[in-house]
């Protein structure tokens, strides 16, 4: 696990700190890399570049015990492996953060690219050839030249058009049509047996519970 500390006004409890990770490197994550970041502006690059999996904004004083500390990290630990990665744009000199999911698409028009949370449109900086390579390769596609859609957003396929939940229609090219089709359909199939599992699982769950089978 990678992780963040942003240190800006560590002060007095920095050594503290820094001993509670050591022990919890040793006794319990070896593999958990933890870097010290004192500046906002190389947060935010390492976050953009998808560098780190989680950041930890350290309080004002620290007078937990190590093993408050311990029982912390577990939880960051185990809830690293559900978290969505977060995207970071520029939007008129503000960053704009977005998680995976709350992308809904991204379109270029007059050589400037906007992403869209399906509220409001940002503009953002680079391509969309780049942004395309950051995002995951299996959820979002390619329906046009100039547009790339989140296919957990889309709703149906009616002939030369995606429809989103949210009522939107984007046009598919010529070219990207049958690609389009074939990729939406296999991640609905997806999903549909992604939440059928998770049913059962939630559903075996319960009984097990009700059994005292644990």
């Amino acid at each position: 696990m990678r992780l963040a500390v942003f240190c800006e006004r560590m002060e007095g409890w920095n050594k503290r700190l820094t001993r509670y990770m050591r022990i919890y490197q040793e006794c319990c994550m070896k593999n958990l890399q933890a870097e010290w970041i004192c500046d906002k502006k190389g947060l935010l690059e390492g976050l953009a570049n998808g560098a780190y999996d989680m950041i930890m904004l350290p309080p004002e004083a620290l007078t937990s015990s190590y093993a408050d500390f311990a029982q912390i990290m577990d939880a960051v630990s185990k809830g690293v492996g559900k978290k969505k990665r977060m995207y970071i744009w520029n939007f008129r000199g503000n960053s704009v953060f977005l998680k995976e999911e709350e992308i809904v698409y991204l379109y270029s028009h007059h050589r400037k690219t906007y992403v869209s949370d399906g509220v409001r449109e940002y503009q953002i900086r680079g391509g969309i050839g780049r942004e395309e390579k950051r995002l995951p390769q299996g959820q979002f596609v390619r329906i046009h030249r100039n547009c790339l859609v989140n296919l957990n957003h889309v709703k149906a396929i009616e002939g030369s058009y995606v429809v989103l939940r949210n009522g939107k229609k984007l046009e598919i090219s010529i070219r990207k049509k049958r690609e389009t089709e074939e990729r939406a359909a296999s991640y609905m199939s997806k999903y549909a047996e992604n939440e059928k599992a998770e049913n059962l699982c939630e559903s075996t769950g319960s009984l097990a519970k009700e059994r005292f089978i644990c």
